[in-house]
C-alpha cells in the first residue's frame, strides 16, 4: 500500500525539536519530531524523485540504515546511527531501474552543518544495500551546488537545474547523460555496485550547470570543480563540488571559455593530490562554498572562498587563451 507524506523539514526539524514542559508534576520531555523522515525542505527547498510518497519503500530504506545489521554497506556510518529527526529524503525513485532512497542527516552547529549523505538501495531480495558519505558545509548550502552519491555515485543537481556537462583533464566537454530527472551519470564517479574490472575509475572534473530563473536568478550557466578528494589515505575519494569565481572580478566564471574551462580541468587532479587543499576543505575551512581562481603566468591561483587564513594554493596550467 502506497501512502502519502506529508510536511516538509525545516532547520528546527532537520536540528531535533525536543519541547520542556514544567509543572506540578515536574519536568517532561516531548519528542516533537517525526518518527521516519520527511522530503527535505527548508533550508534544502527541494527533494526529486517519483516515489516520495511511498512509504513502503522508504520505511524498508530507513530500516536498513538504523538497523544495518541485515544490510550491506559500503561506508560506515561513523559510528552513530540516522537520527529521524534531525533526517530528511533527498531523493526516492529509480535508479538504472533500481528502487533507491537518499536521505540526509543534519548535524547543526552555529552557522556549520555537518550533513551526512546515506544512499540506500533496496535490491530485488529484499536486502538493501548503502553507501555513506559526510561533509561540512555552510548552514543552507547542503545542496546548493548538487551532492554525488556514495554508492551509485551518481550526481543530483541542484534545484532548477537543466543539463550538466563534463569536462576532464584527458577528454573535452561532453554530456552527462540524464539517469531520471535531476539525476545525472558524470563518469568521473565509480559505481561502487559494479563489480571492480567494470567501474569507471573516479576522476576528478569540471562540472557546467545550467540553472533555470528560479525567482532570485535568471537563467545562467555555473561552473563547478570537482576534486576527488581522500580524507584518509587509501580511502575512496570524496566528490564535493564547488562553484569558482574570478579572483579578479569576484564574479563567477565565464562558462562558455571552454579554454578556461580546459584549464580548470588541469587544475582540477592537482587540487585532489594537494593534501594542503585537502586541509583547507576538510578542516581549516570546512564552511568553504566555492573557490577563487586566478590566471598568470602559466599558473592558477586557487584559494577557497571565505578560508580566514589557508595559504594561497598554486598550480601549473597551460595558459587560457
Amino acid at each position: 500500500m502506497v501512502a502519502m507524506r506529508k510536511g516538509r523539514i525545516g532547520i528546527a526539524a532537520a536540528a531535533g525539536v525536543v519541547g520542556v514542559l514544567l509543572g506540578a508534576g515536574g519536568m517532561r520531555l516531548i519528542d516533537s519530531g517525526p518518527s521516519e523522515p520527511e522530503p527535505c525542505g527548508g533550508i534544502f527547498a527541494y527533494s526529486l524523485g517519483d516515489a516520495l510518497d511511498d512509504s513502503d519503500l522508504i520505511e524498508t530504506a530507513w530500516s536498513a540504515v538504523t538497523d544495518p545489521s541485515d544490510s550491506e554497506s559500503n561506508g560506515n556510518l561513523d559510528g552513530s546511527r540516522p537520527v529521524a529527526q534531525r533526517t530528511c529524503v533527498l531523493f526516492a525513485g529509480s535508479l538504472e531501474e533500481r528502487p533507491t532512497v537518499v536521505f540526509l542527516e543534519n548535524t547543526i552547529s552555529g552557522h556549520l552543518n555537518v550533513v551526512r549523505i546515506v544512499e540506500a538501495r533496496v535490491e530485488q531480495s529484499g536486502s538493501v544495500s548503502y553507501g555513506t558519505d559526510w561533509h561540512p558545509v555552510l548552514l543552507g548550502s547542503e545542496a546548493a551546488f548538487g551532492v554525488f552519491l556514495p554508492l551509485s555515485g551518481a550526481y543530483v543537481a541542484p534545484r532548477n537545474s537543466g543539463d550538466v556537462r563534463v569536462v576532464t583533464a584527458d577528454a573535452p566537454m561532453r554530456d552527462a547523460p540524464v539517469i531520471v530527472d535531476g539525476v545525472h551519470d558524470t563518469g568521473v564517479v565509480a559505481d561502487r555496485t559494479e563489480a571492480p574490472n567494470s567501474r569507471v575509475a573516479d576522476r576528478a572534473a569540471v562540472l557546467v550547470v545550467d540553472r533555470t530563473d528560479d525567482g532570485l536568478l535568471p537563467a545562467r550557466s555555473e561552473v563547478y570543480l570537482v576534486p576527488a578528494l581522500r580524507r584518509d589515505t587509501g580511502a575512496r575519494p570524496v566528490h564535493r563540488p564547488f562553484r569558482v569565481w574570478d579572483d579578479d572580478s569576484g564574479d563567477p566564471v565565464d562558462a562558455d571559455d571552454e579554454s578556461l574551462l580546459a584549464a580548470l580541468a588541469q587544475v582540477a587532479p592537482q587540487l585532489s593530490a594537494d593534501p594542503l587543499f585537502a586541509v583547507a576543505v576538510f578542516d581549516t575551512a570546512p564552511a568553504a562554498p566555492g573557490l577563487s581562481v586566478a590566471f598568470a603566468d602559466g599558473e592558477v591561483a586557487v584559494k577557497p572562498v571565505r578560508a580566514g587564513e589557508v595559504p594561497v594554493l598554486r598550480y601549473p596550467v597551460t595558459q587560457p587563451s
